[in-house]
């Protein structure tokens, strides 16, 4: 994306898990075409070992000209504006919240347990932004 500017947001892996299933509750499957096209393309990331698959994320997420946070959005979004040179609103509110769902400090910890080892790499991943955001 030469000449363009890109950023991205990152959250907790769990509390991102735990978001995108209790949306999804609240959805009709069918609505949503990211879901077909990841079951249809799930073969071919059992191409890759979990380190390569993390190697390459990390490897992407430097081509973003910013790394946001999902628990600092407000700070980010500012900088990317101030970066994009667009006035910041006086009030920066994420909108997608979803309202009443657990978060991780709620779930048993068995459930913890199982949700933290299926985003082992999201965790990996997550931890290399923080590391990055930290030493820039």
């Amino acid at each position: 994306m030469d000449g363009r500017y890109s950023f991205t947001f990152l959250r907790d892996p769990v509390e991102r898990l735990l978001s995108l299933y209790f949306f999804s509750r609240t959805r009709d499957p069918a609505e949503f075409p990211i879901y077909r096209a990841a079951h249809e393309r799930a073969k071919a990331i059992g191409d890759f070992t979990a380190a390569q698959i993390l190697e390459r994320a990390k490897t992407h997420l430097m081509e973003f000209n910013y790394i946001g946070l999902a628990e600092t959005f407000a700070i980010d979004s500012r900088a990317i504006l101030a970066d994009l040179n667009v006035p910041s609103p006086e009030y920066l509110v994420p909108t997608n919240v979803t309202p009443r769902r657990p978060h991780r400090n709620d779930l048993p910890a068995a459930t913890l347990r199982l949700a933290q080892e299926l985003t082992s790499l999201d965790a990996a991943l997550y931890e290399h932004a923080k590391d990055v955001r930290n030493r820039g």
